[in-house]
């Protein structure tokens, strides 16, 4: 399934370099000089996300008049989803991004290839009803259905779909999504993917395993 990605940055180095990854996982990006340009491409094509600098967000917001209170779909007038990049960690600025409906927000100084999975994974998730996050559980809604997932569950299945077909390993996911707090006589990753397989089955998706390599999402 095809994704197209606008990066609208500052940093032209970090924005390059992020095309370039992005690449590799068959996604395409487009650049926009600043935000206003963003709104505008959206209007005319459909695109699956947005990823701004937190520097051009905020200068948006300041130039248009923009209130806190003015939710990121209003803003933008679309169907996107919008990550943030930051260059410096704040947890307060990063709480109000998440309250006006921010789906992410990253560190530049991050792994790029860590904020590229991130990335990937919101252009493939979908708003406005078509999915709902939830304290204790994330739901995705197709139709009329809708199927549950507890956070592990949607943390795996979100990081294995980011890899867009491509096999991620056993390790990557335990250290992507434990954080190095896994035992591995729990199995609990095994336990995981089997709740997800039983879940997904209905909408035609199946999470495999390439042996001795990891998981792959079809």
């Amino acid at each position: 399934m095809d994704r197209y990605i606008i990066l609208c940055d500052h940093n032209i180095t970090w924005r390059n370099k992020m095309a370039a990854v992005l690449k590799e996982y068959n996604i395409e990006s487009v650049f926009a000089e600043m935000l206003e340009d963003t709104i505008e491409m959206l209007r005319k094509k459909k695109y699956s996300l947005v990823v701004c600098s937190e520097y051009e967000f905020d200068e948006y917001c300041k130039t248009s008049g923009i209130t806190t209170e003015l939710s990121i779909k209003e803003i933008l007038q679309s169907d996107a989803n919008l990550v943030i990049i930051s260059d410096c960690t704040n947890d307060d600025k990063e709480i109000e991004l998440f309250n006006r409906g921010v789906l992410d927000y990253q560190w530049r100084e991050r792994d790029i290839r860590i904020i590229a999975r991130r990335i990937i994974s919101a252009a493939f998730l979908k708003k406005d009803g078509s999915y709902i996050i939830q304290d204790e559980v994330r739901v995705i809604l197709s139709g009329d259905d809708s199927t549950e997932f507890t956070p592990k569950e949607y943390a795996v299945l979100s990081l294995i779909a980011s890899y867009n077909g491509r096999v991620i390993s056993k390790e990557e996911i335990i250290q992507e999504v434990w954080n190095g707090n896994y035992r591995e006589e729990s199995r609990s990753l095994d336990t995981i993917i089997k709740q997800i397989r039983k879940k997904i089955k209905k909408y035609g998706l199946q999470i495999k395993n390439k042996y001795g390599e990891g998981y792959f999402i079809e």
